[in-house]
């Protein structure tokens, strides 16, 4: 996993991680990737810190710029990777972007649900017989398990699973 740092055209700048780069463009070129802030799709990534792993020592200077420096070892010793970053509070930024997403998702689904059909468990047979033309083309939701994601997703049908999002409370 990568996290990315990224823009979006009217400057807001954010982070979301994607398993690599190549499913950060995938994604991005089919439209899945929106601002929290403004919801626009037009998403490029920023600038990126260096992150340098394997064959030589990686370690964080106190900088402001948190640069990364690195040094190959001189023979006769190991290459060690430093130690994970310790998780640290989140910040109001941070809090807000989470919101902002929350809320996205939320309209995203209320959306699906009201304009889509519910087909259940009968999702992924469902969105078979669309794809090859079996079944009348239209907007479905429903449950599939996450094999059954994957069968759909190596053959082609493309599909978005929805999060399961925190409960209101009331």
């Amino acid at each position: 996993m990568i996290e990315l740092t990224l823009v979006c055209h009217d400057g807001h700048r954010f982070n979301a991680w994607f398993p690599d780069s190549a499913s950060f463009e995938a994604q991005n070129t089919r439209g899945l990737v929106s601002c929290p802030h403004c919801g626009s799709l037009q998403v490029s990534k920023g600038l990126q810190s260096p992150s340098v792993v394997g064959g030589r020592t990686r370690t964080r200077s106190d900088h402001p710029a948190g640069q990364v420096s690195s040094s190959a070892p001189t023979s006769g010793q190991a290459a060690v990777a430093s130690p994970a970053p310790q998780a640290v509070a989140p910040t109001a930024e941070h809090i807000a972007q989470m919101q902002a997403f929350v809320s996205n998702m939320r309209r995203l689904q209320a959306y699906v649900q009201q304009t889509f059909d519910d087909v259940g468990k009968e999702f992924s047979d469902e969105a078979r017989k669309i794809h090859y033309g079996e079944a009348e083309e239209r907007g479905i939701y429903g449950q599939a398990t996450g094999d059954e994601i994957e069968e759909l997703l190596d053959e082609g049908i493309e599909i978005m699973p929805l999060p399961k999002l925190p409960e209101l409370d009331s």
